[in-house]
């Protein structure tokens, strides 16, 4: 699925499960990763 939008990318930690840090990426412009 499609969870970042706007080239951005989202790390999440699972723990909190809080958004831990957003960047601009044009590596993998929709992805999601999961600490």
């Amino acid at each position: 699925g499609d969870y970042a939008s706007n080239g951005k990318l989202y790390l999440y930690d699972l723990s909190t499960n809080s958004l831990m840090n957003t960047f601009t990426t044009g590596i993998i412009p929709n992805g999601i990763y999961f600490n």
